[in-house]
């Protein structure tokens, strides 16, 4: 971050959604700890193209602080989804 702000939110979703029981899991992390009261489950209860919100539990930051979006996909018996999407929306003061 190169100001202080706020996270608003989180949404992740994919082009394709999983089949069977695979599943991708995404999660927001600032210096390195989880932003997220949870992860973001996309499984094939999941529509296409239709984001999953995540609910923002730390939503603070400051200049000098560095966010990473970690994407985990467990194949099981089933099909990853694809083209999987994650938006990070965020207000920084005084811009």
């Amino acid at each position: 971050a190169r100001r202080p702000g706020t996270v608003n939110s989180v949404l992740a979703g994919s082009i394709a959604a999983a089949v069977g029981d695979a599943i991708t899991t995404v999660d927001v992390k600032k210096n390195g700890t989880t932003i997220l009261s949870g992860v973001i489950t996309l499984d094939s209860a999941n529509t296409n193209r239709v984001g999953e919100a995540g609910v923002v539990s730390v939503s603070p930051f400051v200049a000098g602080d560095w966010f990473e979006v970690v994407v985990t996909a467990t194949i099981g018996t089933g099909t990853l989804p694809t083209g999987v999407f994650v938006s990070v929306e965020m207000d920084q003061n005084g811009i």
